[in-house]
């Protein structure tokens, strides 16, 4: 996949993303509380990024898929995206929700694995908001529901608060797909 960023609009049929979207910002979704980007083990690009942003380093996150296990009933929402990725494996799946800032907060660039192993992050997006995902590249992605976005996962990216709706919700992907 090389540095290839490929951007997929419409990914789902209407009905199972609408499902997806209920589901996920409803009133009855468990969230849990995290750190939006971690200081220990980061490199010097997140520690910059968290002190600058120390006040909204946090979201809620859900593990969806980890330790090669369903660690959800939202495994379930995500099906049909697995679908049509037709991955050879799951590494970890999991849904970010992060809230509305007074100016768009860039969370950090990171990578999700590292060149040790040749895997891919997706990012769906759940809800179209001003928040996007930016890479270390110069490229951004914006935030537009039932997008998805694919790349290499040593990929150095970033990903945003918004500012015009109360929440960003995406769910991160992280495959080895089929050669």
């Amino acid at each position: 996949m090389d540095n290839k960023i490929e951007v997929l609009d419409n990914f789902l049929p209407i009905a199972e993303f609408e499902h997806l979207k209920s589901e996920l910002l409803g009133n009855n979704f468990p969230w849990y509380l995290n750190k939006a980007v971690e200081d220990e083990g980061s490199t010097e690009d997140l520690i910059k990024a968290a002190k600058l942003s120390q006040k909204y380093n946090f979201q809620v996150v859900h593990i969806i898929y980890k330790d090669y296990k369903s660690q959800s009933r939202a495994m379930d929402f995500v099906t049909p995206i697995l679908n049509k990725l037709n991955p050879l494996a799951l590494l970890r799946i999991k849904a970010n929700l992060t809230f509305r800032t007074s100016e768009v907060i860039e969370q950090g660039y990171h990578t999700d694995y590292s060149d040790d192993i040749s895997c891919t992050t997706g990012v769906f997006y759940v809800n179209t908001t001003d928040g996007y995902t930016k890479f270390k590249t110069g490229e951004v992605v914006n935030s537009v529901e039932n997008r998805l976005v694919l790349f290499p996962s040593n990929l150095q990216h970033t990903g945003t608060t918004c500012t015009d709706s109360n929440v960003r919700c995406v769910i991160n992907l992280n495959i080895i797909p089929k050669v």
